[in-house]
């Protein structure tokens, strides 16, 4: 219990003490909101670069750099004292209630363990215990997802499983004050506000899958968090004009990249979105997109060396080096384009890239539609067969429970409201990940009916940011009408 604990208070501190770097810059309230999850990816962040780098993750080597980075930090406040301009009391209210929740979710474990569980578990202890990659990351698994559950043997307690319920709450109040910030929180009765943003966490979390996976130890719920916080962040870089934000969408993007196996292409479009806006100047657009790319880039080098020298699964082995192969081509493309998008003609056309995006996207899907089903005998009934199951794991066997009838209904009337500024941000990101979400899924063998299909899982990934945009649009259509703009 006391060891989670450690891991748990120095996740937050870390978290914390970045935050505090930025406290002139942005609300206050953020710096506590969102200490767990800055921590959870510097942390992570630290552990991927020594792999990067071809450097054994041992335990007294974390433990010193965890010590080193935290020691500096919490020095360099005390000296300047940033604190004072939070308020020592209000620093340690939210201590004692961090405290009191992170032993709250220890002592009283609801999490749920499935297979997929105990492998991310057992990898992540093998990543740090072998000092080398375990077999099942040469597959192309996320290894951010097993770093992070790999803290469970630096810091010499079974799993995590106080970790997940506490990022999901991180998230859930970063939701909850995102709308009270963005929707004229200043000219209304907070008690109006407060009711409508209470109601729109209360639809949301109450679809059991939802719910269920605030406790369900996976990938897929630290990828749907990294990738909540990475669009949340680039909505309130172009709201708030801060570059604080930029650094934080950025790292969650990374987080997010490399969470999962199909997730190095749904970071993609976001990275698009990125190079379209010209609300960010240029020298800015290429300091978010360069990490991105080049740890990835990184990673998947790393990856393909490996894999060509490993024995195991030739076959498996190389057809994962094709797909490594392919993504380092993608994303050397990509940074190569963040070099010269600053150049004419390519800056004239960077407002385009969203639409340019979609269009190619809608036909990829539609390409592969016709040559995987309609003109292939017996695969037109496959297909059919593949939706139907989506369509029927939505509505009753996912276990979303009425989300997503309400999420689409909700959708509709919300793009017919009048436009709001950087809606667009939202709508592009939406669009291209279920272009995504159909392509991806016409390579696989079929849907599995029931919550625990990974197709199923990987819708998880968007709800959030489909029911921010939707709640964030009728806060602004209820409580602020003056400010509603086009994007």
């Amino acid at each position: 219990m006391i060891q989670q604990f450690i891991f748990l208070f120095v996740v937050f501190i870390i978290g914390f003490c970045v935050l505090l770097f930025f406290k002139d810059r942005i609300l206050q309230a953020y710096i506590f909101l969102l200490a767990f999850p800055m921590g959870l990816i510097v942390w992570t962040l630290i552990i991927l670069v020594l792999e990067i780098f071809g450097i054994a993750p041992v335990k007294p080597l974390i433990w010193c750099l965890d010590g080193l980075v935290l020691i500096s930090m919490v020095a360099f406040h005390v000296r300047k004292k940033n604190y004072s301009s939070i308020g020592i009391k209000s620093v340690g209210i939210v201590l004692i209630l961090y405290i009191l929740l992170a032993l709250g979710f220890i002592t009283f474990n609801y999490s749920y363990l499935s297979n997929d569980s105990w492998l991310l578990i057992i990898g992540g202890k093998n990543l740090v215990s072998s000092g080398g990659l375990p077999e099942v990351l040469l597959t192309l698994k996320g290894i951010v997802s097993y770093i992070i559950l790999s803290s469970s043997y630096i810091f010499g307690f079974s799993y995590p499983n106080a970790l997940f319920p506490i990022l999901s709450l991180s998230l859930i109040l970063t939701f909850f004050y995102g709308l009270y910030t963005a929707s004229g929180y200043k000219k209304i009765q907070f008690n109006t506000i407060f009711i409508f943003n209470s109601l729109a966490v209360i639809f949301l979390v109450s679809g059991y899958f939802v719910f269920f996976n605030i406790f369900y130890v996976i990938s897929n719920s630290l990828a749907a968090a990294f990738l909540f916080f990475s669009i949340f962040g680039l909505y309130q870089r172009l709201q708030t004009g801060v570059w604080f934000w930029t650094l934080f969408s950025c790292l969650n993007l990374v987080g997010f990249s490399l969470s999962r196996l199909e997730t190095n292409i749904f970071v993609l479009p976001a990275i698009i979105i990125i190079l379209s806006r010209k609300e960010i100047p240029e020298r800015e657009k290429l300091l978010y997109v360069s990490p991105i790319v080049i740890i990835c880039l990184l990673w998947f080098f790393r990856l393909a060396n490996l894999l060509s020298n490993y024995n195991f699964r030739e076959a498996k082995s190389g057809y994962n080096y094709k797909i490594i192969t392919v993504l380092i081509a993608v994303y050397l493309f990509v940074f190569i384009y963040s070099m010269i998008s600053r150049f004419r003609p390519f800056k004239s056309m960077n407002p385009y890239l969203p639409y340019l995006m979609i269009v190619v996207l809608t036909a990829s899907w539609v390409y592969l539609l016709f040559t995987k089903g309609l003109f292939v005998r017996g695969s037109i009934i496959m297909i059919m067969k593949k939706y139907g199951d989506l369509v029927i794991n939505i509505l009753k066997d996912g276990s979303w429970a009425i989300i997503w009838i309400g999420l689409i209904f909700l959708m509709v009337i919300a793009v017919l409201l009048k436009k709001i500024k950087f809606e667009s941000v939202f709508l592009y990101y939406i669009i291209s990940f279920f272009l995504l979400f159909n392509t991806i899924n016409l390579y696989r063998f079929g849907w599995r009916r029931g919550w625990g299909d990974s197709g199923n899982r990987m819708l998880l990934h968007v709800v959030f940011i489909i029911a921010f945009y939707i709640f964030l649009k009728f806060a602004y259509f209820l409580f602020d009408r003056e400010q509603l703009n086009e994007s």
